[in-house]
């Protein structure tokens, strides 16, 4: 008679070699549909955060020229440009109004302007270059700030952000003043009559993060100079 547990035995068996292999390619396939899901999260993560600090410093970069392009042209002694029927020929003609680009430079790569740093009161018209003139150019893949005659100094980091685009476009609108004149203008005065010349400035700026090139963004804002030109004159 045969031992009931040598018995038991004999009946008991374990996986065969084709299910072992089966088993290791079945989990072969899973482990590598995991990873591949895992490098796509990796890398879409990625992407987004350069994506994200690229877009961040393009606006800070927009946020800085725009509080800047406000500024141009002011002067001390703002009370001479201000037009009235007793002053009909008022100092619109300052130092500081000088800026670039003009109506006929569309799409400049450079844009500089003047602004006086002094307080009101004591500013007096005297342009000085060496910490009056301002300015924003694309050199290389950086975007600079201009700060006096000639300190150029890096406004990007090329090793986070490569400038890839920076244009600026000067629009003017112009509001006549006729009616503000005592009498009409003789026929075919040349600066007759005044006109208002609200300045709008519109920047385009765009960048690539320094890491991966497909990583591209673009930003356009546009900003109303603070201080209107007045042109022309009324006639005496």
């Amino acid at each position: 008679m045969l031992n009931p547990r040598l018995d038991h035995r004999c009946h008991e068996r374990g996986i065969s070699l084709v299910e072992l292999l089966v088993g290791i390619a079945v989990g072969m396939i899973v482990v590598a549909g995991a990873s591949v899901m895992l490098v796509s999260q990796i890398n879409e993560h990625r992407r987004l955060t350069l994506e994200t600090q690229v877009q961040q410093d393009l606006r800070a970069a927009s946020d800085l020229i725009v509080t800047e392009l406000r500024k141009a042209g002011y002067r001390g002694q703002v009370q001479e440009g201000i037009w009235s029927p007793a002053k009909p020929t008022p100092a619109a003609s300052t130092p500081y109004s000088k800026t670039t680009p003009t109506l006929t430079a569309a799409g400049a790569t450079e844009v500089t302007y003047r602004y006086s740093k002094l307080s009101v009161g004591n500013s007096v018209d005297v342009f000085d270059g060496a910490t009056e003139q301002f300015g924003f150019k694309k050199d290389g893949d950086v975007l600079k700030f201009q700060l006096g005659s000639g300190g150029w100094q890096p406004l990007t980091d090329p090793g986070t952000m490569k400038v890839t685009a920076f244009t600026v476009d000067l629009v003017v609108q112009a509001v006549d003043m006729a009616d503000y004149c005592e009498r009409p203008c003789p026929v075919g005065a040349p600066d007759c009559p005044p006109r208002q010349e609200v300045l709008n400035f519109s920047v385009n700026l765009s960048g690539t993060a320094a890491h991966d090139p497909t990583v591209v963004r673009s930003l356009t804002v546009g900003t109303r100079v603070r201080n209107d030109r007045i042109v022309g004159v009324c006639p005496t």
